[in-house]
């Protein structure tokens, strides 16, 4: 048997077979008698993963959910929660958004807080459906959370945006820098590929000179973005290649970097199934030119040719794509921000 790795040149690390018969005999038993165990009723069902973007079952398995109203359909509700819900009759989207309040019954796992979130998203999510268009309510406003974590707007403002493989070589690579700034009321859209570490350096290095002379131009500007992933991978990248450690502490310790899923998800509940900002699109009427579905696949094209080493495979049209697919996002955080 032999097995490779990312990170070693790809040299195989080769085994003795019978060294491991036993094992694979062990769990080949356990699979067959969990198989043989199931009775006629039990089957899987397409609850929603990560590979579900470039599935070919895809469409097969989202009518089977809207068919059935699943309860995994209820933006942010876990597994446990849904066998909860369904330990205790709640076995759809609709019974979960009409559940009266306070709760008939007390659960066995979780607590009654977070119960009632879901249960008022799904509320959200059944008002949104019955009028056929977007609805959000916002939440009450704290200090400090929610819209009120919002800056004011800076003409210096970048939105920015990575695209990235941890499965590259041994630590990961951010392939893509790209940001969005306004200059003269137009959208300047700004790229910067990595595909070797020493790209990946140079590509940070521009990109934190970049945002520091920003700031020295504009004291007000942000740096805004969608989720925590892009200043924990900033910061990942500055401990790896240890350089500008003191400009992105300065970055971080000023509160430069504004995450608007945080300002979502504390000031406003939504009729979405998912809080990324592709599902968010509609309430403020973006639409991308780049279809998505043809930009995961070409996506995830060029990023195998990454894993492996294959750079000579990476095509104009996996190149073009995911650069326009990275601009529609930075583009989109800045509407959404707007």
């Amino acid at each position: 048997m032999h097995v490779v790795t990312p990170g070693t040149d790809y040299t195989p690390q080769s085994y003795r077979t019978l060294d491991y018969m036993a094992f694979y005999r062990r769990v080949r038993g356990r699979l067959e008698s969990a198989v043989a165990d199931l009775d006629a009723e039990i089957s899987t069902y397409p609850e929603p993963c990560p590979q579900c973007d470039i599935c070919p079952w895809l469409v097969l398995c989202d009518r089977q959910r809207r068919d059935d109203d699943h309860l995994c359909l209820v933006a942010g509700i876990t597994r446990l929660q849904a066998r909860e819900l369904q330990a205790h009759d709640v076995t759809t989207r609709k019974s979960l958004g009409e559940l009266p309040l306070p709760f008939p019954f007390k659960p066995d796992r979780g607590s009654r807080s977070d119960y009632h979130r879901v249960r008022e998203q799904a509320r959200v999510q059944l008002e949104g459906r019955g009028e056929a268009q977007p609805v959000y309510e916002l939440l009450p406003v704290e200090a400090g959370h929610g819209l009120a974590r919002l800056p004011e707007p800076s003409p210096g403002d970048v939105f920015f945006d990575f695209e990235g493989d941890p499965f590259v070589g041994e630590h990961g690579r951010e392939y893509l820098f790209g940001y969005v700034s306004i200059d003269d009321s137009d959208d300047h859209y700004q790229s910067d590929w990595a595909f070797t570490e020493e790209e990946e350096k140079r590509a940070f290095e521009a990109f934190i000179d970049a945002m520091m002379a920003r700031w020295k131009l504009f004291p007000g500007f942000h740096i805004y973005h969608y989720a925590p992933y892009e200043p924990a991978a900033l910061k990942r990248l500055m401990g790896r290649y240890a350089t500008r450690e003191v400009e992105l502490d300065r970055l971080l310790r000023a509160e430069r970097f504004v995450d608007l899923y945080a300002v979502v998800k504390q000031g406003l509940r939504a009729s979405v199934e998912k809080y990324s900002i592709k599902d968010l699109e509609r309430f403020f009427g973006f639409e991308r030119p780049t279809d998505l579905r043809e930009a995961n696949l070409q996506r995830h094209a060029l990023e195998r040719a990454l894993e492996i080493g294959d750079l000579g495979s990476i095509t104009d049209a996996m190149h073009d794509t995911v650069e326009a697919y990275n601009r529609d996002d930075c583009i989109s955080t800045k509407r959404l921000r707007d």
